[in-house]
C-alpha cells in the first residue's frame, strides 16, 4: 500500500481499497450472512470516507484525481469530450473504441495493440507521447481478441469466482477460505485498476495474480482427489 501511494498511482489506490473491501466482506460471509448484509453497507461507506479523507488530506492524490473528476464533469455538463477534454487517457480510449468497431468480432490479434493503434490516432494529439497500451485493459483486451475472446475471458472469471465463493462458504478451514478471499479481493482491485491502467501486461503483477490463484485453487483440486479416492474405494 505505501509503495503504491509513493507512485501516485490514482486507480492502483482505488484498486487497494477495493481490494480490501471485498476480502473483509467474503470473510464476514463466511462467519455470517446476516453480519454480512449489514457490512455490505457499512464497507462502502468507510471506502467511500477513505477516498475523501485522501481528497481532503492529500494534496497529491487531489492533484491527481482532478484530470478524472475534470473529464466526468466535461462527460455530464457538455457531452462533448471527444472535442475539448485532452486527457490523454478518455482521449485514447475513445480512439480504441473506433478500433474495435472495425473488427469487433476476433480483434487483431494478441499483442497486436501497439502496433495498430497509431493509424487509429485520431483524437490524442500528444507528441512525445506512445501510446502502446490503452491504458484501459478491457478496452486493450477487446481490441485484441475481439467480443469473443473476452466472453470467454468473463466466462471464466465468473466460473472462477463462483467456485471460490462455495469454497469460502463450505471449507471447514479457515486457512483454506482466507486465501480465496484474498484472490477475490485482489481480483476486484485489479478490475477497478484496469480500468485506468495496464497492470497485467507488468510481468510481476500478473505473477503474483497467478501465485495467489494457485494458493486459493490447491483446496479444490485438494478435494476432487480425495473424492475421487473415496468414490474408487467404495
Amino acid at each position: 500500500m505505501l509503495l503504491i501511494y509513493q507512485t501516485q498511482s490514482r486507480a492502483g489506490i482505488l484498486g487497494v481499497v477495493t481490494a480490501l473491501g471485498i476480502t473483509v466482506l467474503l470473510m464476514i460471509l463466511r462467519k455470517s450472512r446476516r453480519a454480512f448484509y449489514i457490512a455490505s453497507l457499512i464497507v462502502p461507506l468507510l471506502g467511500a470516507a477513505a477516498i475523501g479523507g485522501l481528497w481532503e488530506g492529500s494534496s497529491m492524490f487531489r492533484t491527481r484525481m482532478q484530470p478524472v473528476v475534470k473529464f466526468f464533469e466535461s462527460h455530464l455538463q457538455e457531452n462533448a469530450v471527444a472535442e475539448e477534454f485532452k486527457d490523454f487517457r478518455p482521449q485514447t480510449w475513445l480512439d480504441t473504441i473506433d478500433m474495435i468497431k472495425q473488427r469487433p468480432v476476433f480483434g487483431f490479434g494478441p499483442g497486436n495493440y501497439g502496433q495498430v493503434f497509431p493509424e487509429y490516432r485520431h483524437r490524442f494529439k500528444g507528441v512525445r507521447i506512445d501510446t502502446v497500451h490503452a491504458h484501459n485493459k478491457y478496452l486493450e483486451l477487446t481490441s485484441e481478441y475481439g467480443l469473443t475472446g473476452a466472453v470467454l475471458i468473463l466466462f471464466a472469471l465468473i466460473s472462477l469466482c463462483v467456485k471460490m465463493i462455495h469454497l469460502i462458504l463450505t471449507s471447514p478451514r479457515t486457512y483454506h477460505a482466507l486465501p480465496a478471499a484474498a484472490l477475490l479481493g485482489a481480483i476486484a482491485g485489479s478490475a477497478v485498476h484496469g480500468f485506468f491502467d495496464f497492470e497485467m501486461r507488468i510481468f510481476p503483477n500478473a505473477m503474483m495474480l497467478a501465485l495467489l490463484a494457485g494458493c486459493a485453487v490447491a483446496p479444490l483440486l485438494q478435494f476432487q482427489r480425495e473424492k475421487s479416492r473415496d468414490g474408487e474405494e467404495f
